[in-house]
């Protein structure tokens, strides 16, 4: 009987060790998980400040703070593309914006500001990507009357709102507050990166709200006079598949805080024009949309800074404010 009870005992002191064991090696995998992320997302931010310069991978990876090898598996892995993929991508789609908003530019000078001077080298990859080549492109998203209906510019924009029976859109009458042309100090926000389509219908935008909101009142960083929440918008829906579009939901830092908990990004300075708006939260894509609309033929140059929302308090009930930051280089 004694032998068996020390039977008993030892293999459940085997079997706690190793669910321990299991438990430790599911903790560290999601640390590393977490740290792989966060790499990725330095090489990512430093790849899109430096979109229009000639990319080193070494340097890329360095950003990373992994070794170029290792960095190559983990940037495949969490994102499905090669860094070389990867910027030529992005770099493809802001090409493609880019002949929209300047449609008297030369297609070969608007490539070659992003590095892509072999014009056939670039003219390949834009049909390989977009299914047309750059001058069709151009022509057929500015093949538009002025008298055309709101959202109808926009072919790729007005394909995800159509998408999203909630939205009513042609139910809803969205009224701009103001258009202002204002200069923007650079600030720093700590942010959770999202990836995938911009319209969701279950709760993981609040969730990661939830998040940042709790990190930001533990640290006091509400109580500052300047505390901002925003969302930045890296890719264009029109541009972007909805699988690779990317959302940072961000809280603005203190310069004082040297905390680190979260990654951090520094939103560029210079010429904003800002759109305000007040709208039913599930509404916030229409502001887009008006904005969109309003943007082509107007006297602005598209800038390849971040574009972003800030949001505010308002005294509608029901309602938020919404402001938008669109960068542009000159007005003329």
């Amino acid at each position: 009987m004694a032998i068996f009870s020390s039977f008993v005992m030892d293999r459940n002191d085997h079997s706690f060790g190793f669910s321990f064991a299991m438990e430790k090696m599911k903790r560290e995998k999601v640390i590393t998980t977490l740290a792989h992320r966060s790499a990725v997302n330095r090489a990512v931010d430093y790849i899109e400040d430096n979109i229009c310069e000639k990319l080193e991978l070494d340097r890329i990876a360095a950003e990373a703070n992994l070794s170029k090898y290792h960095f190559l598996r983990v940037f495949k892995t969490l994102t499905g593309e090669t860094p070389i993929q990867f910027i030529n991508r992005i770099r493809l789609e802001k090409i493609a914006s880019i002949l929209l908003s300047r449609p008297a530019d030369d297609i070969s000078s608007i490539a070659a500001e992003f590095g892509m001077t072999d014009l056939s080298a670039f003219s390949k990859a834009f049909r390989k990507q977009f299914g047309i080549s750059a001058t069709q492109w151009r022509n057929q998203h500015n093949d538009f009357s002025p008298d055309e209906e709101l959202f109808s510019r926009t072919k790729g924009l007005k394909e995800v709102l159509s998408s999203h029976d909630s939205l009513y859109i042609s139910d809803y009458n969205v009224e701009n507050k103001s258009i202002e042309l204002i200069t923007v100090e650079s600030f720093t926000v700590e942010y959770i990166r999202y990836t995938g389509s911009y319209i969701r219908t279950d709760n993981l935008f609040e969730e990661i709200w939830a998040k940042l909101y709790a990190i930001a009142d533990v640290r006091g960083y509400m109580d500052e006079p300047e505390f901002k929440t925003l969302v930045v918008y890296h890719d264009d829906p029109q541009m972007t598949p909805a699988d690779k579009q990317r959302l940072s939901f961000c809280i603005t830092v203190p310069d004082k805080d040297v905390s680190n908990s979260l990654d951090r990004l520094i939103i560029p300075g210079g010429k904003y024009l800002v759109f305000k708006f007040e709208l039913p939260q599930e509404k916030f894509i229409l502001a887009w949309a008006w904005v969109m609309n309003w943007l082509p033929g107007k006297a602005y140059e598209p800038d390849t800074r971040y574009c972003y929302e800030v949001y505010t308090e308002s005294q509608t009930e029901g309602l938020m404010g919404i402001d938008i930051y669109f960068p542009v280089r000159t007005s003329v």
